[in-house]
This record gives C-alpha cells, sequence and structure tokens, in this order.
C-alpha cells in the first residue's frame, strides 16, 4: 500500500502508511484518555520525570510534555512506535502553546524544554489575572512588543547560532510524522505547526510551509500555522549560515 498523500495546491505531504488496526488502537486510547479529563495519567520511565513535572500544580498538565518529548527521543529505547506514546502526545498537544515546547525541546534539548514550560507559566499567570485566554494575552504582549526576548525567544525566530540537535530532530521528526498519520485528520494542526518548525529550522521552509498550508486547510484561522506562515516567509534560522 502507498504512503498517505494529502493535497496541498501543487504540494504533497506524504505521510507513512499506517494500518487501519493501529488507527483504530490509537483513536480507542484517545478516548480513554479524554474520558479521564481533567485528570491525566500518562505512562514514561521514571528518570524522564524530573522535578518540573513534580510541580505540576505550577505548570498544569502541559508539565507532561517534558518526559513524553524525552521518552520519543530516547536512544536506549526501542525505536518509538508506540501507540499508547503517541495517543499521550496527540491529548497533550491540544493544549496552547505545547507544539512551540515540543519542537524546541526536540531541537534543544529538555532544558529549552523547560525554560519554555516556566516562561508559559508566567503568561498563564498573566492570562488569569487579566481574565482572558493564554492566545488573547500573548497576542496581547506581542502587539506592544512586550514578550522577553530571553534565549527562548530567540531561539524561536532563529535568532541564534546555538545549531539544532540534528539526530534528536530527525527522530524527532519520524516520530510526530507517524503520529500525524496514525490520528485523526482533525487533531493534525498542532503537530503539523511542530513539524513545520522543525523543518524550517533545517532550511527546508517549501515542507515547512507544505504542513502549514494543511493545517490552515484542516482548521481555517489556526493561530499558530497563521503567524508561522507569515514568520518563515520572511526569516531563515541564523544557525543554518553557521552549519553551512
Amino acid at each position: 500500500m502507498t504512503d498517505h498523500d494529502t493535497l496541498l495546491g501543487e504540494t504533497l505531504i506524504h505521510l507513512p502508511f499506517v494500518s487501519e488496526e493501529d488507527s483504530n488502537e490509537l483513536a480507542e486510547l484517545l478516548l480513554d484518555l479524554a474520558a479521564d479529563l481533567p485528570e491525566l495519567g500518562f505512562v514514561v520511565p521514571t528518570r524522564h520525570i524530573g522535578s518540573i513535572v513534580r510541580r505540576f500544580e505550577e505548570y498544569g498538565p502541559t508539565a507532561l510534555v517534558i518526559p513524553v518529548v524525552e521518552t520519543i527521543l530516547d536512544a536506549e529505547l526501542p525505536r518509538p512506535t508506540d501507540v499508547e506514546l503517541r495517543a499521550q502526545l496527540i491529548l497533550i498537544s491540544e493544549f496552547a502553546t505545547v507544539p512551540e515546547t515540543v519542537a524546541m525541546q526536540i531541537a534543544f534539548g529538555r532544558g529549552a524544554g523547560e525554560e519554555v514550560l516556566r516562561k508559559q507559566g508566567r503568561f498563564i499567570e498573566g492570562a488569569r489575572r487579566e481574565g482572558v485566554s493564554l492566545d488573547e494575552y500573548v497576542l496581547g504582549l506581542a502587539r506592544v512588543d512586550a514578550i522577553p526576548k530571553d534565549r527562548t525567544y530567540q531561539l524561536f525566530r532563529g535568532e541564534s547560532v546555538e545549531i539544532p540537535d540534528a539526530e534528536r530532530v530527525q527522530r524527532g521528526i519520524e516520530f510526530l510524522r507517524m503520529t500525524v498519520a496514525s490520528m485523526p485528520e482533525s487533531f493534525r494542526p498542532p503537530l503539523f505547526g511542530a513539524l513545520a518548525w522543525l523543518h524550517w529550522a533545517r532550511g527546508q521552509r517549501a515542507i515547512a510551509m507544505a504542513y502549514l498550508a494543511d493545517a490552515t486547510r484542516i482548521e481555517p484561522g489556526n493561530i499558530l500555522a497563521g503567524g508561522l506562515s507569515v514568520f518563515f516567509r520572511s526569516m531563515t534560522p541564523d544557525w543554518l549560515e553557521v552549519a553551512l
């Protein structure tokens, strides 16, 4: 059987083949996880928990993205094709800002992911104070150029010569592609955003834009896809000049 092809105008996204049995199993796991909300019970190796996840009350369920991503990339574990792990990633990626955290942690390591999480924790607190959604709060900061220009800001915008970890990026892309291939289409936009950023980080702008176009086709008005589309058209990561 052939790969799944998604038509985007003149562009095709080729996703790995996933059996119907695999997709059905993942859908059942997603329903089970969703049924337990707001409680979340994820299964990851103990060594990937870390102190930041133990401060769950401070950071909320998004803290679980840290051990999930490290489990995906763990070279000491069998190559990750586990359906349960994919289901966990899909569910957690539905929370605001998690796709960006996933991309940054894959590219620059656990420390970068935790930095993003701490920053998002401050944004969440600010949104609560003002009685607005997280997206509205961040957009408000952006309008007045008040987003802190810290390391994670510079890395996400490619304004750094710190080079992404090529092995982590490759493993991350492979796992994310398998994940989106097996998930219902309506769930794909968040992880398409993460995949787009990772391909942009490797200098593959055309592929990145294809993922964003498909995210917009599935969910018109998707904030992450819209923002990254504008950004990718005008920016190229500084680290690509160093890597060449």
